[in-house]
Formats: C-alpha cells, structure tokens, sequence
C-alpha cells in the first residue's frame, strides 16, 4: 500500500498567467460512461479491447477527514481491508488475487493521501470479476476490525514509519515540510503519530470507517474486458442495496498558500549538495484548451533549460552528479524546479554557470534547431495518436480516470486531444517559445541551497544577495551551431551466410552473418511505429582482467558522452533528441549490449549507430575526467550511508578482490586511463559473437539490406575465454553485525549461497522466478500478515546469468527489539520452502508468471530484452514462445528440490545484521 505522503513529480506543467480571453472547454471522451446509482455511488465504466479488467474503488476521504485523535486512522482503514471482511477472511483476498495470475503490491493495492483512500485491482481476465466485486462490496461497508487483526497491523504501519520516515531526513522532505508548515496539511500527515496509531481501537476505527465510508462518498471504476451492459449489471447487484449516509463530500481547501521563502540546509547523508530555483506556474488543474496550451508551453521551457544547461554544463566540463529542470506538482500548485547538484567543492562555479546560462537563455532565447529538437516528440505524439491511445492498457485507463476525478479533472476526446496538440505546434514557434521562457525566467524563484556538512549554512545564507544580482544581469547570447551531420555510411558491405524462418506466431526470422553476428526479427504486426534494437554478446566483466573493472564502471557513461565517429558529445546527444531516439549502452557481470528505440522511418539510422559505436568510438579526454570525478563522487556519498557501508562490508567478506561483484570504493580505486577505456571497448566491443535482436512492424526485406551494409560488415575479433564465476571468498563469515544505522531500528540480511554447476534451461529460469514469487508470497505473509514484524519483507536474488551459482537474500527492517523473533520467522519461511512446497502453490505461481509474460508482445522493449537474454546465454527462445507449456511444465517436486539445493544444508549461510548506531 503506498501511502502518498508527498505531492509527486508530474511531466506536464500549468499556466503561469491566466488568459482572459474566451475559453474553449477541454472536451470529454464519451467513450467513458458515467452514471449514478440512487443511493449516491458514482460509476465509471470503459469498455475495451483488451482481456484485462481493471477496477478502482475511490474514496472520498483521507487524512484531512481526521480529527486530532483520529491522526492515521483513514491509512489505518485502508490497510484494514486486506485483514478480514464478511467474506474474505484474513487475508483470503490476497490467496484470491494470486489464484487469478495478478499479484498483491504490483497488481493488488491501495493508498492513502490528504483527500482520497484508493484501492485498485488488476485482473488478467474478466474470470474473476464476481469474486472481486465481492471484496469491493465488503469494503464498502463489511470490513472486520477484530483485535487481534487491529494489533497484528499496528505492527506493520510501524513498519511502514520505519520504510518511509528516516531520522536523517531527506533533504526534499525538509523543504516540504517548510511550504506547507503554515497550512491545514502540516497537522495531517498521512501516516498519522506513531501514538496516534498505537492507540487506536477496533471501536475507533469503525467509527472512522463508517462515518467515511458512504456510497455518495464513492465512485467505482471498471476498465477492459467488459461490455457496458456487464459493467452496469454488476454495479447495480453489487452496490444498489448499499445505505446512503448523511456525511457530506468534503470541500477541499482551495489555491492552498504554500511558504515559499528561500530555503537552506543539510542534505542527507548519501545525498548530494544542491543548487535549485523554485518558480511558481500556478494552479495545476487544467479545464480549457488556453490553459493547457500554456501548460504545454511550460513544459516545451522546461525542456529547453534542460537541454541548454546538459549542453553548457558539457561543454564547460564542469562536474555534477545531477541536473534537470522538471515540473513540480505540490498539492494544488504547480511549479518549475531547476535543480543541479555537484560535489559541494564545485559549488561557486556549479552556481554561476547555471545562472549565468539561465540570463542567456532569458535574453537571447533559443534556436529554432533548439525549439525542432524538443518539438520531435510533440510531432510524433500527434501522428501516432490514434495508434497510442488504442495502444493503451485498462490499468491506464482506471488510472487516468482517478487522477480526472481526484483533480476534478476532464480525459480528452481523441479529437480533442489531437486539437489541442495541432493548436500547441501552431502556436509553439521560436518567438513564441522565447517570449514564453523570457516571462518564465523573469519570474521570482525560491532559492533553495541544500548544503554539505562540510558549508556553513550562514555562509550560504550571505550568498542570496549575491544569487539574485547575478540572476538579474544580462546574459550573454549563447552561439548555437547548426548542427545536422549526415552519419558515416560504410564503404564496403558485408554478407549474410543464410537466413531463415525459425518460428511463426510470432513470426521469427533469424539471418546468419559473415562476421559470426546472428541477427533476429520478431515481427510484431502490431502497428506500433517504435522498433527495438538490442545488440549483445555474453561476456561483460567476465570478458575482462580484473585491472580493467575501474575503468569498465565509467566506460559506458564516458564513451556515451564522447559522441560517435564524426559527432562529438553534444551533436551525438542532438542528433538522437531531434530524431526522438534513444540510445544506451551497459557493460553487466556476463554480458554486455547496445540498446536502441527509434521511429520506424527512422531504422537505417538505428542500425548506422550500431556500427558507428562498435567501429568508431570517440574517446573526450575532458569528459572522461569529468566523468570519473562524478563517479567517485557518488561512491563516496553512498559510501557514507548505513546501507553503503553494510553493502560494501558483506561484499568484501563474500568476494576476493579480483571478483567482478567486489565493492570498488574510492579508497583503492586507481583513476581510469583513456587507454583503458578503449581496451574495454576494444574486448567487448570489437570481440566475440554478436547477437542482434530487432522487434517491431516492419518486413524481413527491409531488414536484410541494413544487415550487409551495417552490422554484417563489423570487423570481429575472437572473443577470449571467459572467467564466468563469482569468485566467492572461501571464508565467508557466517555472521556480521554492523551498529551503523543512523535510523533507530535493524536491518537483516538472510543470505543463501550454493554452488550451481549444472547448465541452466529457459525451464529452469522459469523455474526460479516462480520460487522467487512463492518465497516473496511466503516470507510476506508469515513476517508481515502473521507477525506483523516489517511492512515490505523482501526477497532478492542475486543471480547472474551463466554463473555457475545462486546467491539469494531474505531482507527485513524491523524494531530492534524484536531481532531474535525475526531470524526465527525467516527461519520458518527457508525450512517450510525446503520441506514442503504443494502442486497448487506451483500452478498460481506458473499462473502468475505467465500473466506478466504473456503481454510481452505488446512490449516490445521488454521483448527485445528478454529475446536477446536467452539467445546468448544459451536457453533458446521456445520457452518464451510456449510461456504456458514451459511454466505449467514444472513440477512441486522440482521446485522442492530448487529449493533445498539453494537453501538447504549444502548452502552457505551468512546473517547481516545492521543495528543501530550507539549514542556518543
């Protein structure tokens, strides 16, 4: 349940001036069905093509309701309805759910806020609507508070203060608690006290529950597979005989006025010192077409800054850990957040570039090159709208739909929405959006400064004279080159050895290259205009000697950065931002790869950066410094977290120096040569067996020429023998206790370590993530629904493909006083997965894992992903093909043993346990 404490980061942005002008109404997809039954409940049905069904459950009422000695009980109610009701006992829902193929937290879930208490339900079919239903009816008005439920859950919200409040708080959550200290808000924390929530009673909270919990206080939501005569029926027999109350819908408060002054203090330890400017855009609800051309016009700003200020801050090298410029929604106002952070010793240059870039862009404005580059995914939204809104899944349509009424929001006709983007591209030219950026940037900003415990804060103080007369002089104008470079077209060809048909539904064709590279392509037939390409090979760390791990931890980031045969850094970045591409590339323990997404018309492009990168790499010598120092930079702060300290601890008593997974801290980290860059990308890169995975609508003959005259043509060398082991220590502790934690509670770590010689199928892949879901399913309800011991007991395997071993951790964060009960309730969930593991626990968890994996067709990206991982490390692509013959393929006694080979005498057992930190 994810308790939304804090207004969340939002991509769109307000109007900053209100028009007076006539207004022109957003206008509402009639697609959406909205009615009233007559005891006041709200519905909202969307029938769609889609098999999934998607159901939320919206409540009118969340902290603001409380009274005082009602602090928490709205988060309190919501959690109570996965604890019993007159027909789901205990916790009988979440068994329900995980029958269906859907999981409790990723499709089973609910949360809290100032005004509303929310539960959502994901369903992979429509089989199960009636069951579901039932549960939305009994939280209407047949929840069960018994005591024993009552006290086992004041347990996990304990669970969940420790999860979400740290003692060393975050630098955001500082600030936060300044704008809104002077508002009804700062006295209802979602969360409630810790008190408050000790106290409460099973009589309190009903009192609660009932006054609240009113039909007219509620509105249903039902998405997917549906008919609108279905969606109707059901509401009326489920919800028709609820009672009316008497409460009233509440009235928020309105245009809520936030504290707003300049705001300097610590960061948190693991954070980085900061520089940003706070610039207020108004009320973030949009109700007309003038209003949310501006608020389009906000956002087109944003993005510029971003691209001057990524662009100023390469040019000039000038180190930072962070930058970005975002749109800000806190509660009802919307603002514009230009945020760097750096290493505090950088602060004086960090602060005057970005206000020195600020003045420039204020006075001077942007290119039309700028303006086209940010323009590109406006154009694309407009000519593949129709295609995405049919692309869209009902959990996004019930999610739309909460947010319309949580804002008193309208979702857009498609002809309304399609209007609304031609208006924008009409009006969006370079003199527009310069005069839009002048009012922006002219306009007062916080001055927020989040400082390092090695500043002084008055120092910092002294310094906002100094900011604001350095914000206030004319810039200077900014040269942008015209920059359009054509990339290089190699001369000669390469030959493809064979090609054929591997597969059909989905059709798969597979091309064997002169250079060893096997490419694949899985048509979609889909429609959808975005293509998927992942080049990769095994190896990665593997593939390399130890005294170049250093510079393999910053060579993808570097070598990005440096730019691609003619194009340096900066073009390569514009390049790929005016096309709408993306490009990355990462270098994993055993097995590296090359990632790109672009538009269909543009896939010769794709397929010349492929080559571009393995052929022609540039080396910046000023970006690998600046890289490097970023890099330490981050170490050092994690570093100087508990959980930095504790990671790097386990990981210097399970590995020997030499080991790929080996902690690399910044005290024995030697600096990154150029040359050993280009060594990491000469063995990775320029070695050993390619495979390149293409996914998307388009035909094998448009494939093949691209092939010989891009990737077939790729000079390769032998790859060398790879060193596939985790290089574990042969004296792990079994036990380390760290008093580190700056938080008054205790992490534990469970860790399970065996060796695992045995070549691994795509069955047994899928085999141990079904005993990843069984274990999570197990561990949470025994420490969480049982016990009440930690609110998000976890489960984490450590595995690497083509590692001859498995490592997995069983993690909790509990009261310190309760350590021993702890170990001993882990202890149960390891002993009970290798005595005892039923058919019916395999079949919802096969169940379970086909759901998320049978979507993948319309994911693309995820099946890209997924093609390639199986392709070179050896599992063959069946299984993903046959998802349902290879997950019900496996069998309890199967998984039993997993389990006993993975957990059992045999396997290496090491605690860690971080308490916390003794005063003085």
């Amino acid at each position: 349940m994810n308790t939304r404490i804090m207004a969340g980061l939002v991509s769109l942005s307000l109007l900053g001036c209100v028009s007076h002008h006539p207004t022109t109404l957003l206008q509402a997809d009639q697609r959406w069905v909205t009615g009233q039954l007559e005891n006041g409940l709200t519905y909202h049905l969307y029938p769609d093509h889609h098999q999934p069904v998607s159901i939320r459950f919206y409540v009118h009422a969340g902290s603001l309701q409380e009274s005082p000695e009602q602090s928490g009980y709205a988060h309190f109610v919501e959690h109570m309805a996965f604890n019993g009701s007159i027909h789901y006992q205990h916790n009988d829902v979440i068994k329900m759910v995980q029958q269906t193929g859907a999981s409790f937290g990723a499709d089973l879930n609910a949360f809290t806020s100032y005004k509303e208490t929310v539960y959502s339900l994901d369903l992979p079919d429509n089989l199960a609507i009636d069951k579901a239903l039932l549960w939305f009816r009994d939280i209407a008005d047949g929840l069960h508070f018994t005591p024993q439920e009552v006290e086992k859950e004041k347990g996990v919200i304990m669970g969940e203060f420790r999860y979400r409040i740290s003692d060393d708080k975050p630098f955001e959550q500082k600030f936060y608690e300044q704008l809104i200290a002077k508002t009804i808000y700062a006295q209802h924390d979602v969360l409630g006290t810790r008190d408050s929530v000790q106290q409460a009673t099973p009589e309190r909270l009903k009192t609660f529950y009932q006054t609240w919990y009113q039909p007219q206080l509620t509105e249903i939501v039902i998405t997917g597979n549906v008919t609108l005569e279905q969606g109707e029926t059901w509401i009326q027999e489920y919800f028709a005989d609820w009672q009316a109350g008497e409460t009233r819908r509440p009235v928020l408060p309105s245009q809520t006025k936030l504290d707003t002054q300049d705001f300097i203090d610590y960061v948190a330890a693991g954070e980085h010192p900061s520089f940003s400017l706070l610039i207020d855009r108004g009320e973030h609800r949009i109700t007309n077409h003038e209003q949310l051309i501006n608020h389009r016009l906000d956002n087109i700003a944003e993005q510029l800054i971003s691209y001057r200020l990524a662009a100023e801050f390469n040019q000039a090298a000038q180190v930072h850990t962070q930058l970005h410029t975002i749109s800000y929604r806190i509660l009802d106002q919307r603002y514009s957040l230009i945020s760097v952070a750096f290493p505090y010793q950088q602060r004086g240059m960090v602060t005057d570039l970005t206000l020195s870039t600020l003045s420039s862009l204020r006075d001077f404005g942007v290119s039309e090159q700028e303006l086209q580059v940010v323009l590109h995914s406006y154009q694309d939204d407009l000519l593949y709208a129709t295609q995405n809104k049919h692309n869209r899944l009902p959990p996004e349509h019930a999610n739309d739909r909460v947010w319309a009424i949580s804002n008193q929001e309208v979702l857009q006709s498609d002809l309304d929405f399609q209007y609304g983007l031609k208006q924008l591209l009409s009006k969006a030219s370079v003199e527009e959006v310069n005069r839009h950026l002048k009012q922006l940037l002219r306009s007062d900003a916080t001055i927020i400064i989040g400082a390092d415990r090695q500043e002084t804060l008055s120092k910092l103080t002294n310094q906002r004279d100094h900011i604001q007369k350095t914000k206030q002089r004319r810039g200077i104008k900014t040269e942008i080159a015209d920059i359009n470079p054509a990339l290089y077209q190699p001369i000669q060809q390469g030959e493809i050895i064979s090609s054929q048909s591997i597969h059909t539904d989905p059709d798969i064709v597979h091309w064997q290259l002169e250079n060893g590279v096997d490419a694949y392509l899985l048509r979609t037939y889909s429609g959808k205009k975005k293509l998927q390409l992942f080049y990769s090979s095994l190896g990665g760390y593997a593939a390399l000697p130890n005294d170049l791990f250093y510079a393999t931890d910053i060579s993808p980031t570097v070598l990005m950065q440096s730019g691609l045969g003619d194009m340096n850094g900066a073009q390569t970045d514009s390049y790929l931002k005016r096309k709408n591409m993306s490009m990355a590339t990462f270098i994993d323990t055993t097995s590296h790869w090359l990632r790109l997404e672009m538009n269909q018309k543009d896939l010769d492009e794709g397929f010349a950066m492929i080559h571009q990168f393995s052929t022609r790499p540039n080396l910046d010598l000023i970006k690998l410094d600046t890289t490097n120092q970023q890099h330490r930079a981050n170490l050092s702060q994690f570093v100087a977290t508990p959980l930095g300290q504790l990671i790097k601890a386990v990981s210097h008593d399970s590995y020997n120096p030499s080991s790929a997974h080996w902690f690399r801290d910044t005290q024995d980290q030697p600096i990154p040569t150029a040359d050993q860059v280009m060594q990491v990308h000469q063995q990775l890169f320029q070695q050993g067996n390619f495979t390149l995975v293409i996914v998307g609508d388009v035909t094998p003959s448009t494939i093949t020429p691209l092939l010989r005259q891009y990737i077939a043509n790729i000079p390769l060398a032998p790859s060398q023998p790879l060193r596939l082991t985790a290089d574990y220590s042969t004296s792990i502790s079994s036990q380390l206790e760290l008093p580190i934690n700056t938080d008054n509670h205790t992490l534990i770590v469970h860790r399970y370590i065996a060796a695992d010689s045995s070549a691994k199928s795509a069955k047994t892949v899928f085999l141990e993530d079904m005993l990843h879901r069984l274990a999570t399913q197990r561990l949470l309800a025994n420490i969480r629904e049982n016990k009440g011991l930690d609110y998000t007991p976890e489960v984490i395997p450590l595995n690497k493909d083509s590692e001859p071993s498995s490592d997995w951790s069983f993690i909790t964060t509990i009261d310190s006083a309760y350590v021993e009960q702890t170990q001993q309730a882990v202890q149960e969930v390891i002993e009970s997965l290798t005595q005892h593991i039923s058919q019916e626990e395999v079949q919802t968890v096969a169940k379970q894992l086909i759901v998320d994996l049978k979507p993948l067709q319309d994911r693309p990206e995820q099946m890209a992903s997924m093609l390639s991982r199986y392709l070179i490390h050896g599992y063959g692509i069946e299984a993903l093909m046959n998802i349902e013959d290879t997950a019900n393929s496996v069998r309890a006694e199967e998984m039993q043993q997993r389990a006993k080979q993975m957990f059992g005498d045999t396997s290496i057992k090491q605690i860690s346990i971080m308490t916390p930190k003794q005063s003085g």
